[in-house]
């Protein structure tokens, strides 16, 4: 989006200022189930954000996301899955997911 603003009182208006560019968020992705499941690994999947560039991926082992598996807090994923491996057979994990774009990185 583009914007520019000016001022304006009974005398009448001002020229507009510069003109200022952004981009907005992109919308969160939808974390999809996990596929390729083995003991010590799986696959975490979520839909395409239309305007993303890149997501960002999170795994614990709690939902509340309070610590993180070693290498899985903020990386940088370019697709829309991500192998997630070296992990503990018999054990829950978390994942989210967020989208990138030049305007920020949604929730």
């Amino acid at each position: 989006y583009y914007y520019r603003v000016r001022a304006s009182n009974a005398s009448g208006g001002s020229a507009s200022s510069n003109v200022i560019s952004t981009v907005t968020l992109p919308a969160a992705p939808v974390a999809l189930g996990a596929s390729n499941l083995t003991t010590t690994s799986f696959m975490a999947n979520w839909n395409a954000s239309p305007s993303a560039i890149s997501y960002r991926l999170d795994v614990s082992v709690n939902s509340g996301f309070s610590s993180f598996v070693s290498g899985y807090n903020n990386l940088s994923v370019a697709g829309i899955s991500q192998s997630v491996t070296s992990l503990s057979a018999s054990s829950t994990y978390y994942y989210r997911v967020r989208a990138v774009n030049s305007g920020g990185i949604s929730t």
